[in-house]
């Protein structure tokens, strides 16, 4: 999540995979957001991204501005099991007061996906830090 505000550059970044009991949040200051205040965006996000399953781009709230998700800006992508099962959602947020999101933020945000795919690819024992690393091979 820290590499969203470097490469993207947003207010709030989180990662929600339902599944496997994840939800992760971070501002640029290094604190995590109240998983409360987070819940209708999550719900809402999860929602649109299993029926969506592609990146995308609400430069403009529709509904009113007492939910998160309405009262910023909002830049998602979807996360995928290998299999290609939808996985969960890598949501970054903006104030409505900065410029909107543009395609090469979601190309940044798209490739940070991919990496979390990544990482979900490499099994549970790998994220949650258990068992020992692969071995290295010599080559040569």
């Amino acid at each position: 999540l820290r590499n969203s505000f470097d490469y993207v550059g947003c207010a709030l970044a989180a990662l929600w995979i339902p599944e496997m009991n994840v939800s992760i949040s971070l501002t640029p200051s290094g604190k995590r957001m109240s998983a409360e205040l987070l819940r209708v965006a999550q719900r809402q996000l999860v929602e649109s991204m299993q029926q969506k399953q592609r990146t995308i781009i609400v430069n403009k709230g529709s509904a009113p501005a007492s939910t998160l998700a309405a009262a910023y800006k909002i830049l998602a992508c979807p996360i995928a099991y290998p299999s290609g099962r939808f996985a969960g959602v890598l949501a970054l947020f903006n104030p409505p007061s900065v410029s909107d999101f543009h395609a090469d933020q979601a190309r940044c945000a798209e490739l940070l996906a991919k990496c979390i795919n990544a990482v979900i690819n490499l099994g549970p024992d790998a994220i949650l830090g258990a068992g020992e690393p692969a071995p290295m091979q010599n080559f040569g």
